[in-house]
């Protein structure tokens, strides 16, 4: 018997078991030249093998590593060669391996790289990850590229999702020619599934010396069972709606199975301001319905709203029971938020967004009056939830009632526009509350028909307000038109276009006009009580033309040049500071002294400055986080807004979560 000799080993294939196994196993004699027989090794050995998780078994491996030379002392450990392989340096991609396999697929000649494949499965120029089956898509291949170009393109799928092209292929495509579904200048091959599951989608491209590249993405294939036939409709229709007001909704449905479906609820779901409210869900008429095979279903059904907001309606039915096919179509709570679409039908076939505002009531009655004002100034104002915010879309409703964030944030220009008018939104919201504050202190200083005016003013401006948030909605919505329509409501309704006749240059600049005028109007109402209306107007058109188009901000552009621009960045702060700037201040002076011909210098003065203190105060408290917590604030009555249990609540009053910042204004507490 040999005490001592040298022996080498080289693996067979490149996995860590064909080292460990034969030299240190126990089961059998293999190549154990060792004779190691060590019960703890061989156990991990075994899990190693049928551990699918890469983590866990590289630490299984780890562990008979470290004990084989730590513990059992099998060998007194040599070296590992090192391979060297030598080629041309035009030569690249080559792979160098270990096992002395030499594969040259992946290389190239620097002269000539291979091309490169990129997919993307969309609807309609949105990506998708989730198409019905027999629905057409489209493969989009326009982003593969070649130095010498591509010559032609073809393209498969199979039902296992595993990186593997195991599907039957079609024909090559010309790259530069169209034929059947494939359209040349498009980059775009139409596609559908007969089947549901999961899939792959591959593309492959070659180029002219013969050298191909592949890509793929993962699709699920839903088989459908309830169809939307016709479009969901609101009646009666109106730009908003009040409080009180009764709403009629219809839509049809077709059940596409060989066997009846029983809905325990059919309805058009509710939320409000994105949220559903203590009471529950502003849901349309529930009902119990059974659809036979192949037919259709009419449904009607009827809300009476009862709070002030932006509401979201859409399609949707719930099954007590639902069977295993049945139940892939449901959240976890057996409910279908996102019906699919029939011909000829769009994502707004199945949603609505509708606003319901405060009817603007102004009481004569000098108590009725104190009582309104004090009622809304105590209101409690919920703001929707921020839907860029990640955070947002653990809510099932939201990822399964809206279009999918990871697309949608792909159009930028969209992102922008509702990041603008969701903060438009708060900031309207936030200069009715300083109109209600107005109106309150007018009302103390005994000026009545002065405090109607502000109560009316808070009015005008909660509908801002609301356009903004809803318009907001209907660009995440990609509904464009709508949402334009919406924003432009915003010039049309401009408070300092309805008293002086000011008009915006477009919805971006109107609150910026907004927040000068409201504490403009409060001094000038109060200050300048019995001066000619005509002058008083002829005041506020020389104050905010000055400040909007005379005063250089950035490179000799005033605010308006700027925003006419397309520049957006947050002009509250240069505003306020304008009107305590010393020099710009005297300039400002001047003006109103060319306007206010019989005040004297001293009262404008005074004026100003109350106007700067107005312009500067502020009353928000922000809360900000850098580390991975839930981020979340209570009040003293245990309403909560931030991140709770890994979804977002707004419950304290004119609170905002995003990103990991909770912002409050006008705290009480």
């Amino acid at each position: 018997m040999l005490d001592f000799f040298w022996m080498g080993w080289g693996p067979d294939f490149n996995d860590p078991s064909n080292y460990i196994n034969p030299l240190f196993t126990n089961d059998v004699i293999a190549a154990n030249v060792g004779q190691v027989n060590d019960n703890q090794v061989q156990q991990w050995m075994e899990e190693a093998l049928s551990e699918t998780n890469p983590t866990l078994r590289e630490a299984l491996y780890k562990n008979i590593q470290q004990r084989l030379i730590e513990e059992v002392f099998p060998y007194a450990w040599g070296y590992v060669p090192i391979n060297y392989d030598a080629y041309f340096s035009d030569l690249k991609g080559f792979p160098s391996n270990p096992m002395n396999y030499m594969y040259f697929y992946p290389s190239y000649l620097a002269s000539n790289p291979p091309p490169t494949s990129n997919i993307e499965l969309q609807n309609g120029d949105i990506e998708i990850s989730e198409i019905n089956v027999g629905e057409f898509f489209d493969i989009y291949v326009g982003d593969s590229t070649d130095d010498s170009g591509i010559e032609q393109v073809r393209f498969s799928s199979d039902d296992v999702q595993d990186g593997i092209a195991t599907g039957e292929w079609t024909d090559w495509n010309d790259w530069n020619a169209t034929t059947g579904d494939w359209n040349h200048e498009t980059k775009i091959k139409r596609w559908l599934f007969a089947t549901g599951g999961n899939k792959e989608v591959w593309a492959e491209v070659i180029d002219a010396s013969g050298q191909v590249a592949r890509d793929y993405k993962n699709i699920h294939a839903v088989e459908v069972s309830l169809l939307l036939t016709r479009a969901l409709e609101l009646s009666p229709i109106k730009d908003f709606y009040y409080i009180g007001d009764t709403l009629t909704a219809t839509f049809t449905i077709k059940n596409e199975r060989n066997y009846p479906i029983t809905l325990d609820v059919l309805t058009v779901g509710g939320r409000l301001n994105g949220w559903i409210p203590d009471e529950g869900a502003p849901d349309f008429t529930h009902r119990f319905v059974e659809i036979m095979p192949h037919e259709e279903y009419r449904y009607e059904g009827t809300i009476t709203l009862n709070h002030v907001g932006n509401y979201h309606f859409f399609v949707a039915y719930y099954i007590e029971n639902p069977s295993p096919n049945e139940k892939v179509l449901l959240d976890e709570n057996n409910w279908n938020t996102n019906i699919n679409l029939g011909e000829g039908l769009t994502h707004g076939s199945r949603v609505k967004n509708i606003l319901v505002l405060d009817e603007p009531i102004t009481p004569d009655d000098f108590a009725e009056l104190r009582d309104r004002i004090q009622a809304k100034l105590t209101e409690k104002v919920v703001y929707p939830p921020y839907l860029l915010d990640p955070d947002a879309y653990d809510t099932a409703w939201i990822s399964t009632a809206w279009y999918s964030i990871t697309s949608w944030l792909r159009q930028e220009h969209l992102v922008e526009k509702y990041n603008e008018l969701y903060h438009t939104g708060i900031i309207y919201d936030l200069q009715s509350l300083q109109s209600l504050k107005n109106a309150k202190d007018a009302l103390n200083d005994g000026f009545i028909n002065l405090a109607k005016t502000y109560l009316n003013d808070y009015y005008k401006l909660q509908m801002l307000s609301a356009f903004s948030f809803s318009s907001a909605s209907e660009f995440f919505d990609n509904s464009l038109q709508k949402a334009q329509e919406l924003a432009y409501k915003l010039l049309q309704f401009c408070l300092t276009t309805f008293k002086i006749g000011m008009y915006a240059v477009n919805p971006t600049i109107a609150k910026y006009l907004d927040f000068v005028f409201i504490p403009l109007q409060f001094l000038f109402e109060k200050d300048l009580y019995g001066l000619e209306e005509a002058v008083v107007k002829a005041g506020y058109r020389a104050y905010m033309k000055f400040v909007f188009t005379q005063i250089p901000i950035e490179n000799g552009l005033s605010i308006e040049d700027l925003i006419k621009n397309g520049v957006d960045y947050n002009f509250f702060p240069i505003i306020a500071n304008i009107q305590n700037d010393y020099i710009t201040q005297q300039q400002i002076i001047e003006v109103l002294e060319a306007v206010f011909t019989t005040l004297p210098k001293a009262k404008i003065v005074d004026m100003m400055y109350k106007l700067g203190d107005l312009l500067l105060s502020s009353n928000e408290e922000i809360i900000q986080v850098k580390s991975p917590v839930e981020l979340k604030v209570f009040n003293s009555e245990d309403e909560v807004t931030g991140i709770v249990n890994g979804e977002v609540k707004h419950q304290i009053s004119r609170s905002f979560y995003s990103n990991n910042i909770i912002s409050i204004y006008f705290p009480d507490d």
